[in-house]
């Protein structure tokens, strides 16, 4: 494929993406008062003729006849790192077509050198830098703390780096970074939000007793050794059913915990979770449940015919709601097979006895003796079943094992007392 055609064929995936919203009324603008171009040219009185823009937004006031805002957009699709010379270029280019309510943005696949960058963020012209085709990270992005100036700096790297760290989208816009197509539009106001209505993509609700059908329909009982999963064998077995490589070495970036690309079929922690072996285990577990709980329902509509929507990673078709329940669901299936029900309570039988615990389960309430309790059970199925002390907490709780009245967190209350 020749330069131009090449040029051409990112262009193409760019202008139709935004097309797309536009007709759906999805833009920020109303989609009647909107128009999107290609190669449209506009007048240069210091040239006395035309420049022409790759794409171009123009959005009119109600009864005008001129656009009152403007959004021009260059797509480079180099073998090398845009250089800053284009920079300055297409900041010139659009001070002689209106400076005022323009918005200029630069796409590119191979990156930026770091003075364009530099320019870019001084002049607020938005630049993105995108993977390869057929990008999904929808899935990904769960993030432990907000870093700003770490992802900042991340997406910025990514910005000059002679090869991605990961494939997906990266964009700036003066000191905001962005890991999305669509939430660096939204921030552009070239979108508001781009989401599916439910009646086109359902969640169903999924209870403990579906969840652990899920698992059992995947037969993982040879991945246990003496109770404890072993997540080698987990891997081997999900393999099996689904195709599936992991990859636990690299660092994803931007507070990323873990992630599922789909094309090809790829789970990844991130590498620094290995210094945290709870944590690790289940975040690890946490993406092959939503692998095993939503690829089915899902992969259709992502591997379908949405292969643009797809490239730029736009935000999920996912309500809030839908959101939420992806998560508590995955959440659900991680601590299920990390604890699940024949061992997990087996031990837990073992332990009330051992420990006199009668009820059948343990009370707890702010009286330091049940606080302390209630803390040994916990450290006790930490290190049995190499799982975090929250983690174990809200099993206890699922299984009705666990039974609080007015409690105070345990590490507040051991604060209180003096043990921390």
């Amino acid at each position: 494929m020749n330069t131009v055609a090449k040029g051409d064929s990112l262009e193409d995936q760019v202008f139709y993406t935004l097309k797309a919203l536009l007709e759906r009324e999805q833009l920020a603008f109303p989609g009647n008062r909107s128009q999107i171009f290609q190669k449209r040219a506009y007048h240069s009185e210091s040239r006395k003729g035309n420049i022409v823009f790759d794409i171009a937004i123009e959005v009119f006031r109600p009864g005008a006849t001129e656009y009152s805002i403007l959004v021009l957009i260059e797509v480079k699709n180099y073998e090398k790192k845009v250089p800053v010379d284009d920079i300055e270029e297409f900041e010139s280019k659009i001070r002689q077509v209106g400076d005022h309510n323009t918005k200029g943005i630069v796409i590119s696949r191979s990156g930026f050198q770091g003075g364009a960058v530099n320019v870019a963020l001084s002049k607020k012209i938005g630049l993105a830098r995108i993977g390869c085709d057929q990008v999904l990270d929808w899935i990904a992005e769960r993030k432990d703390t907000a870093d700003w100036i770490r992802q900042l700096n991340f997406v910025k790297g990514q910005l000059i780096a002679p090869e991605l760290e990961r494939t997906g989208f990266f964009g700036v816009d003066g000191y905001d970074c962005f890991i999305s197509f669509g939430s660096w539009l939204e921030h552009l106001g070239v979108i508001s939000k781009f989401e599916l209505p439910e009646s086109l993509l359902q969640i169903p609700y999924l209870t403990a007793q579906d969840i652990d059908e899920r698992i059992n329909s995947l037969s993982l009982q040879q991945c246990y050794k003496g109770g404890l999963l072993d997540m080698d064998l987990l891997c081997e077995s999900i393999s099996g059913y689904y195709d599936v490589a992991f990859e636990f070495t690299r660092s994803l970036g931007a507070g990323l915990l873990g992630k599922i690309e789909f094309d090809p079929l790829v789970i990844y922690v991130e590498a620094e979770l290995l210094a945290d072996i709870h944590r690790w285990r289940f975040t690890l577990a946490h993406e092959i449940a939503h692998l095993a709980l939503h690829y089915p329902l899902l992969a259709p509509y992502y591997n379908g015919r949405q292969e643009t929507i797809a490239l730029f990673g736009l935000p999920s078709p996912l309500t809030g709601k839908m959101t939420q329940r992806l998560e508590r669901q995955a959440n659900m299936m991680a601590a299920q097979m990390l604890l699940p029900i024949g061992q997990f309570g087996e031990f837990i039988l073992r332990y009330f006895k051992v420990n006199g615990i009668h009820r059948g389960y343990m009370f707890v309430d702010q009286q330091s003796c049940n606080q302390v309790a209630l803390f040994n059970l916990l450290t006790a199925i930490e290190k049995r079943f190499c799982v975090s002390k929250e983690v174990a907490k809200i099993r206890l709780r699922e299984l009705k094992l666990l039974k609080e009245v007015n409690c105070l967190g345990i590490g507040d209350h051991l604060r209180n007392e003096g043990f921390l």
